[in-house]
């Protein structure tokens, strides 16, 4: 949340078009991982009843951001001007990031060690990260 906050004030204050192109690459990146690490807070934070509200909120929320975004963004282009507007446009997320880090700072549960013997992939991305072990894993179907 934090990389995506400072990617978007830096292509907010960016000066051209490669600063403002390489800040939007790394604040997309950042919200993908976001994202998936929402839905995993929040089967590791909420048991039973509390987490299907917990995921239907999370569902809600992210379709009311995906309603609202493009007509808000559209009002403030209309509104302070193309290249104001375009610029304001990249702050919209500022706000709701600096609430989000404050928030999960007070209220979510420190980290937690899940596996004595958990291990990461060094470079997961990298050709064969995880799929080198894949043949060791694999099984093959039994007549």
């Amino acid at each position: 949340m934090a990389v995506s906050l400072l990617a978007g004030m830096t292509a907010a204050t960016g000066g051209g078009a490669g600063p403002v192109i390489g800040a939007r690459l790394v604040q997309g990146a950042a919200a993908g991982l976001v994202n998936s690490q929402v839905i995993g807070t929040i089967q590791d934070v909420f048991r039973g009843p509390a987490r299907g509200r917990a995921l239907g909120m999370y569902a809600v929320t992210s379709g009311v951001a995906v309603a609202l975004g493009p007509p808000l963004g559209g009002a403030l282009i209309a509104g302070l001007g193309a290249e104001t507007g375009w610029l304001s446009c990249l702050l919209l997320s500022a706000p709701c990031a600096v609430a989000t880090l404050a928030l999960a700072a007070r209220l979510l549960p420190p980290p937690r060690r899940t596996a004595k013997n958990s291990r990461l992939d060094r470079c997961p991305a990298c050709p064969g990260g995880p799929l080198r072990r894949a043949p060791a894993t694999a099984r093959a179907p039994r007549p």
